[in-house]
């Protein structure tokens, strides 16, 4: 017998159980019709991926360990075309308010991978603009390339055909997220 991979999902499961009672089978929608096992497999291939992907892992931390929406404006940061991005712009790239990046710079800034928030006197905190470091950039570049190589791993096998049809499919399951209803489902269920 094979490893069922749904004991990985202990609170789907309890979640399943708990709904299943009240609903018919396949009313909670597609994945409620899949059996456990290829539940177990489709949940763990999205964690796995996640986690095989997930750019902290392979960030040298130097004994100062980044919290993800550091690592988010550093990655941001590098990726932006100029030498410096505005809190502004980093706000709406990262879906997230201006103090919440003036906040997480001047945590980077206290580890040293940002090197300069200006913002002069009196200006709209909007303006400020965030340079980081020119090692931290050359390590975020370094972990990205590491992680496109990891993908690129991973599909060497996969025919030119396999290939497209995977992507393909990866963007329709990710088109099938909208965020106005990721935004309403989240607000119904909290």
């Amino acid at each position: 017998m094979a490893y069922n991979y749904m004991n990985n999902f202990s609170l789907v499961k309890k979640c399943i159980e708990k709904t299943r009672g009240m609903n018919l089978p396949g009313a909670l929608g597609k994945l409620d019709k899949l059996d456990e096992e290829q539940l177990g497999l489709f949940l763990f291939g999205i964690e796995r991926t996640m986690t095989l992907l997930y750019p902290l892992r392979f960030f040298p931390c130097y004994g100062n360990p980044l919290s993800r929406a550091q690592f988010n404006l550093l990655y941001c940061a590098a990726n932006y075309d100029k030498e410096s991005i505005t809190a502004e712009s980093a706000a709406y790239l990262l879906s997230t308010d201006i103090q919440k990046v003036l906040e997480t710079a001047q945590e980077l800034s206290q580890k040293r991978m940002v090197e300069k928030i200006k913002l002069k006197r009196g200006d709209d905190p909007k303006k400020a603009e965030i340079k980081i470091a020119p090692y931290t950039r050359k390590t975020v570049e370094d972990v990205v390339g590491l992680v496109f190589n990891i993908m690129n791993s991973a599909v060497k096998d996969f025919t030119d055909e396999e290939l497209a049809e995977y992507i393909r499919l990866q963007n329709k399951f990710l088109k099938g997220f909208s965020d106005e209803e990721i935004f309403l489902i989240v607000n119904r269920a909290l």
